[in-house]
């Protein structure tokens, strides 16, 4: 009994030392006792309030809104990073939630998309849902997380939709050693998606035009 209260305080004491909002899961307490003992005791935070679950196995510290007198809503990004950390996905933002994600679409969905190496699934938040859709590993090992997510946005939009707006709008979310990356990287992606990121690398970081040399 006596050690169960020492986990109990030693997990305690992490979770205080986290900042508010805080995502975090059974396997980050292993080093303080078995899986069964942490899961128990995570079950009883969540009782008392001290914590909340996001879906199983997986809390957050909340965020208590003084204003509202009530907790926040949880980030579905945190939640999405940390279920792809618990499992060992490597993920990537997809369709408009890659636009979201970069800034180019500024509507905030009520479903978040991901490509992943794991299995496709679904999870239920209160305030959201999240979608994960395998994919490949070819599609992850060889580029980048910032050239998948544009190669994952661009596809969003699709090809027939992009326009030079589109392309200084993208370039604008990216530092010039970046986008000069995903040049770099896309030699084996479709045509029309390579051309993108090209233009994207020719436009002049300063005005948002193309680069004359390159027209």
């Amino acid at each position: 009994m006596q050690e169960n209260t020492d986990i109990t305080k030693k997990i305690m004491d992490r979770i205080n030392s986290y900042p508010e909002g805080e995502i975090f899961y059974i396997q980050k307490f292993l080093d303080l006792g078995d899986y069964d003992s942490i899961k128990a005791i995570l079950a009883r935070l969540e009782s008392s309030g001290l914590i909340r679950r996001m879906v199983r196995g997986v809390y957050e510290k909340p965020v208590y809104n003084s204003m509202l007198g009530e907790l926040v809503e949880p980030n579905p990004q945190k939640v999405a990073k940390a279920l792809a950390e618990k499992n060992g996905w490597m993920i990537a933002p997809s369709g408009e939630t890659a636009l979201n994600y970069l800034g180019i679409s500024t509507q905030v969905p009520n479903t978040w998309e991901f490509i992943s190496s794991g299995p496709s699934r679904e999870y239920e938040l209160k305030n959201a849902k999240l979608i994960f859709t395998h994919r490949e590993d070819r599609e992850f090992a060889a580029l980048s997380p910032k050239t998948i997510m544009a190669v994952q946005a661009l596809r969003a939009i699709g090809q027939e939709r992009i326009t030079e707006e589109m392309i200084a709008n993208f370039a604008a979310h990216f530092d010039q050693a970046e986008r000069e990356k995903m040049l770099a990287e896309g030699n084996n992606l479709p045509l029309w998606i390579y051309n993108c990121l090209k233009e994207i690398a020719s436009v002049d970081a300063v005005n948002g035009s193309r680069d004359k040399n390159d027209a």
